[in-house]
């Protein structure tokens, strides 16, 4: 019957810890994420053609920088420490941005948009389907309607208006 009890003890504790790291990895992604979309969006605004890009890039900055402040103060509660730059692969995509001018910046930057935010509209809802924690779970609730607009204004600006109903799916 010991036996029996400490596989279950271990069998619970692996359980534990498998949900812990999904959440970990959740909170690494969605800061490495935030912090690549503040710097791409001021970019943006920096380098647009188009005032709506500017304004597009403006808002994506003001927007995840606030969510990113709440992903930290979360993560403190967590004890998740959050990486400190946006990781080599939004890195390599912000330097490609960066070598763009004119009106191939704005479609650049408006298709990484809808790659972004398509992305993480997915991470959210399977953390919000899956996470066996609740304010994990809560904060991914809290922050999908906002990804979402983001998407659906991505996908405006760069004339995917017809993919905007797959949103309510």
């Amino acid at each position: 019957m010991k036996t029996l009890a400490t596989v279950v003890l271990v069998s619970l504790a692996a359980v534990a810890f498998s949900a812990l790291s999904e959440d970990d990895a959740f909170f690494a992604k969605l800061a490495q994420a935030g912090m690549a979309e503040v710097a791409a969006g001021k970019l943006a605004e920096n380098k647009g053609v188009s005032a709506e890009v500017r304004e597009y890039g403006a808002m994506m900055a003001k927007d995840h920088g606030a969510a990113h402040q709440k992903l930290e103060k979360l993560a403190i509660t967590k004890g998740v420490t959050l990486p400190a730059t946006a990781g080599d692969e939004n890195l390599a995509a912000m330097k490609s941005l960066q070598s763009l001018e004119g009106v191939r910046f704005d479609q650049a930057y408006l298709t990484s948009q809808v790659k972004a935010h398509e992305e993480a509209v997915r991470l959210l809802k399977s953390v919000i389907a899956a996470s066996p924690d609740a304010d994990t779970k809560a904060f991914a609730e809290q922050l999908l309607p906002t990804v979402e607009y983001h998407l659906r204004a991505a996908y405006h600006l760069a004339g995917q208006d017809d993919r905007t109903a797959a949103l309510s799916k």
